[in-house]
C-alpha cells in the first residue's frame, strides 16, 4: 500500500503524505490534534478533493475487494428531506452484487438495523435525530452500500459508552473478516481496538507512522505529542489473554469473566477481540503495586511483573514501565503511582513486584 500525495489550495500546502504501509494491515488509524488535517486526508482518500496531487493506493484488490469506498463523516451527512428508512433505502438502491466471501455478505438491512439499534428511528425525519442517532444511521447507510473500504471520521464520537463499545467491536469483527478500514479519532482507546497501523499527523504532515504495537506507547507517553492523558483518557495497556474454563461467572447484572495469562488467572467484566486475539484493557491509574504477593484482596487481579523503567511525570507522579512475568511471552504494562509510593516501597528499575487491579 502506498499513500503518497499532496494537497494544495490557494498556493498553500495543506497535506503532504508519504507512507508505505506493509501488507496485511486491516485498519489504518489517523491520529493527531485538531487542525492536523485528519478529515482532509480522509476526503483525499475518498476522492473528494479535486486539488490532490498523486494517487494513493489503499489496498491491493484481493478475493472480493474492488474499489468501492464508503465514508462516514462526524455529522452523518444524511439526506435531510428523507426519513431514516428513506436514507437506508437509497443506499440499498445502489448496492452492488457481492460474493459470499465479502465481509458484509451476511448482513441485510434488517440485521444492521437491529445491531445498530435504530428500529425505532426508521420512520423519523433525520432532522429529528440526535447526534448519536444520526451517526448510527450514517454508518448503517454506508455498510448497506457494501463497501470494500470504509472511511470513518470520528464516527463514534456522539455515542454513549455501551453503544460505542458494542459497535466498535462489531466493526472490528468486520475487519477480521477482511473489510478494510481507515478511521480518524481523537480517542486512542477506540483506535487501539480497531487499528493495526497508525499515522500520526500534525500540521498536514506525517510526524510518524508504524504498527499499533510500536505507535501506541509513543502516542500515549511522548510529552511532545497529544497524549491520551491530556484528553482525560488515562494511559492504558492491552493484555492478550486466553479464555479460562468456565469463562463467565455471574455477579448480579455484571458478569465477571475469567481469563488466563500464562498460569495466572485474571478477571474482567469485558474484553475485546482484536484481529482474532482476545485482549483486556488495564488503566495505568487503576494499578496498585506491592513488593510481595498480596494474597486475599478485593483486587482480584494480582500479576507478577518486572519494572523496566520509572519515569517521573511533571505532575509529581511516576509512570512505571513494566513487563509481565508469567509462562506466557512478556507483555508491556503501565502503572501510575505517586513519588511517595516509589520512595516507601523502594521501587527501582530491575525489581520484581506485583501489579494488582480490579476487574472492570
Amino acid at each position: 500500500m502506498d499513500l503518497t500525495f499532496t494537497l494544495e489550495k490557494d498556493r498553500k500546502q495543506l497535506l503532504a503524505v508519504d507512507c508505505r504501509i506493509p501488507a496485511g494491515v486491516g485498519c489504518i488509524a489517523i491520529y493527531g490534534p485538531s487542525g492536523a488535517g485528519k478529515s482532509t486526508l480522509l476526503r483525499c482518500l475518498a476522492g473528494l478533493e479535486e486539488d490532490m496531487r498523486g494517487a494513493p493506493i489503499l489496498w491491493d484488490k484481493h478475493e472480493f475487494c474492488g474499489d468501492r469506498v464508503g465514508i462516514v463523516f462526524q455529522d452523518g451527512v444524511l439526506f435531510p428531506h428523507l426519513t431514516v428508512r428513506g436514507n437506508l433505502s437509497f443506499a440499498l438502491q445502489h448496492t452492488p452484487v457481492i460474493g459470499l466471501s465479502h465481509p458484509l455478505a451476511e448482513h441485510s438491512m434488517s440485521s444492521l438495523v437491529n445491531i445498530f439499534e435504530i428500529e425505532s428511528l426508521l420512520e423519523l425525519p433525520v432532522t429529528k435525530l440526535s447526534g448519536g442517532e444520526a451517526q448510527r444511521v450514517a454508518i448503517v447507510r454506508a455498510l448497506l452500500n457494501k463497501p470494500d473500504i470504509l472511511l470513518l471520521d470520528e464516527a463514534f464520537s456522539a455515542l454513549d459508552k455501551r453503544l460505542k463499545r458494542k459497535l466498535i467491536q462489531f466493526i472490528s469483527g468486520l475487519i477480521s473478516k477482511g473489510l478494510r478500514v481507515v478511521v480518524v479519532s481523537h480517542a486512542l482507546r477506540e483506535l487501539a481496538i480497531l487499528s493495526d497501523y497508525f499515522i500520526h499527523l500534525e500540521h498536514g504532515n506525517v510526524v510518524n507512522s508504524g504498527s499499533a504495537e510500536m505507535m501506541l506507547p509513543r502516542l500515549q507517553l511522548d510529552a511532545d505529542t497529544l497524549s491520551s492523558e491530556s484528553l482525560g483518557e488515562p494511559v492504558f495497556s492491552l493484555l492478550a489473554v486466553e479464555p479460562a474454563l468456565g469463562l463467565s461467572t455471574e455477579h448480579g447484572t455484571d458478569p465477571i469473566k475469567e481469563f488466563m495469562l500464562g498460569e495466572v488467572r485474571l478477571y474482567a467484566s469485558s474484553y475485546f477481540t482484536i484481529h482474532d486475539e482476545m485482549k483486556i484493557r488495564v488503566d495505568a491509574n487503576h494499578i496498585v503495586i506491592s513488593n510481595n504477593a498480596p494474597g486475599d484482596s478485593s483486587m482480584l487481579n494480582q500479576l507478577p511483573v518486572f519494572i523496566e523503567q520509572i519515569e517521573k511525570r511533571t505532575d509529581g507522579r511516576c509512570l512505571l514501565h513494566m513487563f509481565t512475568r508469567t509462562e506466557a511471552a512478556p507483555q508491556r504494562l503501565y502503572a501510575i503511582v505517586s513519588s511517595l509510593s516509589i520512595e516507601k516501597l523502594n521501587l527501582e528499575a530491575g525489581r520484581h513486584v506485583y501489579a494488582s487491579f480490579k476487574a472492570h
